[in-house]
């Protein structure tokens, strides 16, 4: 306990010094690279300290592809998907043969909404690794779904969970596609299957209430749209979501006179 206690504290100084002075001991004898510095703020959730250790080394030298990586995903940690966006192609301009910056860039890109540079960015990592991978086959599904072109999604969703059984997003995926294909007992039962998984992930919430509006289910809607809304305020459409499921509750006891 006493020499982690050390570690920490010599960490410390050494990044409040290399903050303050710019004079940071060379990497390679022991210490921290700025890289695993950013990482440090990333891993604790501290994007606005790995962005300006990024945004330090970059000033030097722009074309840092791991420091443009971190930040990147730093940027995307706070919200700031087109500034995330902007990163992640540079990165892949830069080293485009890398396997982990294109499904990287894929993410990001869909977290831009970006649909169209999400599925290209994949299409890369299909031709840098063939055999593909859940991430990969998951977030082209995913991507190519919010496009419209769902004759592809299913067989890659599936894929997906070939290679990875219990990944909760490529099963919420999957009740997302059953949702627009209209087969709504399948899109329940994979996204209670998602919500068992993983049931604090604000999205499956999301998701389960955009299939019980298609069902006109409201109250259930309204229920699960709430929980989604207080996971994560930030859901696209959530609040007017919320608000036309609580209208259609309201009415729907008007209606009863009250009774469910």
């Amino acid at each position: 306990m006493v020499g982690r206690i050390s570690r920490d504290v010599t960490l410390s100084l050494l990044i409040i010094l290399w903050l303050l002075t710019g004079c940071y001991p060379t990497p390679g004898r022991g210490l921290p690279s700025e890289l695993s510095l950013a990482e440090s703020y990333l891993q604790r959730g501290d994007y606005d300290g790995a962005i300006a250790i990024c945004d330090r080394v970059l000033q030097k030298d722009p074309d840092d592809s791991r420091i443009l990586e971190a930040r990147a995903r730093a940027k995307a940690g706070k919200g700031d998907y087109m500034g995330a966006l902007t990163d992640a192609k540079r990165v892949c301009e830069i080293t485009p043969q890398s396997l982990s910056y294109q499904l990287n860039l894929g993410w990001i890109a869909s977290g831009a909404y970006d649909f169209e540079t999400a599925v290209e960015a994949y299409d890369k990592a299909f031709e840098l690794a063939p055999s593909g991978s859940g991430q990969a086959y998951n977030g082209r599904a995913w991507a190519n779904m919010q496009l419209g072109r769902l004759d592809t999604v299913l067989d890659d969703v599936n894929k997906s969970l070939e290679l990875v059984p219990d990944d909760h997003n490529a099963i919420d995926t999957r009740a997302v596609y059953y949702l627009k294909t209209g087969d709504f007992d399948k899109a329940l039962e994979d996204i209670n299957r998602a919500i068992e998984l993983a049931p604090d992930y604000a999205e499956h919430h999301y998701h389960k209430g955009m299939i019980y509006m298609a069902m006109e289910n409201w109250v259930d809607a309204y229920d699960e749209l709430n929980r989604a809304y207080r996971a994560d305020p930030n859901l696209r459409d959530i609040e007017d979501l919320l608000a036309t499921a609580e209208e259609k509750v309201a009415e729907y006891f008007e209606k009863s006179g009250g009774q469910e």
